[in-house]
């Protein structure tokens, strides 16, 4: 008799899920439908002004932003693009971007533009366990894409792989590219849910962030071996710190503040900007920029509260970058045809036109 009461409760449980999901889907179209390309989403302000002397000298800064403004930029259209959990900007080129799809997809490097159109797609000679991040980066007047096969749920895997490629020309690209080299790595304290990565040149270290509301522990390994001889095996990534709560605003409705904070606010994708003083984190409702002062280390600047310079309906956001001048950044969700957000700073001596 008691076993016959549980499935009330079950199927209960099941239309609740089956609604959110409507409402979440809702949600989405509702600004996706209701505007075109350059369409504004969302505007954050952040400061109420921004001083003379700074303003005159940097314009397009999130550094010294007063605000933010998120468009709609357009949607995806390569059919195999279907999980998005990784973008990077593509070095030297303004508006393209390289992105990887999620666990169980084919072990493809994409290239596509800000409006979502399919630039190209070129194989890599690895395996896809659970890629869940992509960085650019300039180190020796060459150019790199990070590749973080990080992703671990059930927190089992006992070493985990970040992968390191020259970056092909875009516009010419190979059909296939290996990688140059392999970070093959455990976690100091036991295997940790990675979906966030952000690279440091003037620091030398890759950052990682555990997708973890409870812990979300900070991570560092060294971006160049410290041993040249070195075949990056057995390293060890060491925790630095823990990342400030990422918290709701008022633009999240009250059942997802209260219920679903463990799910919709975790780390899922990070970046640190050109300029070295501005970085991103970014979860399924929002996009966080961190500033680090001159004096202080990346560790130190993600440990203190950042601000919400975006907030967004998306389905499943797992991809956030800056773009290669840092003067944007992309937002990109899962899902087949999905959409596209850019994210433009607004300073108070500037016209909103002067940023488009």
């Amino acid at each position: 008799m008691h076993q016959l009461k549980i499935w009330p409760v079950i199927f209960s449980l099941l239309a609740c899920g089956c609604s959110l999901q409507h409402h979440t889907e809702r949600a989405e179209r509702i600004w996706l439908n209701a505007g075109s390309t350059n369409s504004l989403v969302h505007r954050a302000e952040l400061r109420d002004s921004v001083p003379t002397d700074e303003a005159s000298t940097v314009d397009h800064s999130f550094l010294t932003a007063s605000g933010a403004d998120t468009y709609y930029s357009g949607q995806t259209q390569s059919s195999a693009i279907t999980e998005l959990s990784g973008v990077a900007a593509v070095i030297g080129q303004r508006n393209k971007y390289w992105g990887v799809n999620d666990s169980g997809n084919q072990a493809s490097l994409f290239a596509f533009d800000l409006t979502g159109r399919h630039i190209a797609d070129i194989d890599l000679s690895i395996s896809n366990r659970d890629w869940e991040d992509l960085a650019t980066f300039t180190l020796n007047g060459e150019n790199w894409i990070a590749l973080a096969d990080t992703g671990d749920n059930l927190q089992r895997h006992a070493v985990s792989t970040i992968y390191i490629f020259r970056q092909p020309d875009v516009n010419n690209p190979p059909d296939q590219l290996a990688p140059f080299r392999e970070i093959n790595f455990s976690y100091e304290g036991g295997p940790r849910n990675v979906e966030s990565m952000a690279v440091s040149v003037a620091e030398g270290k890759i950052y990682l962030i555990a997708k973890d509301d409870s812990d979300p522990a900070l991570y560092t390994l060294p971006l160049v071996p410290v041993n040249a001889n070195s075949q990056d095996q057995n390293t060890v990534a060491i925790r630095v710190g823990q990342l400030a709560s990422l918290n709701a605003s008022s633009d999240d409705v009250w059942w997802e503040r209260t219920f679903a904070r463990k799910i919709l606010f975790e780390a899922t994708a990070a970046d640190i900007n050109v300029d070295n003083r501005t970085a991103i984190v970014a979860n399924y409702r929002h996009v966080y920029l961190f500033k680090r002062d001159e004096a202080e280390s990346w560790a130190q600047a993600f440990s203190r509260s950042p601000l919400i310079i975006s907030s967004h309906r998306m389905q499943q956001s797992e991809a956030v970058a800056f773009a290669a001048k840092g003067d944007q950044i992309l937002v990109g969700s899962e899902g087949i045809n999905a959409p596209l957000l850019v994210i433009r700073p607004v300073n108070s001596a500037l016209t909103a036109a002067a940023v488009k």
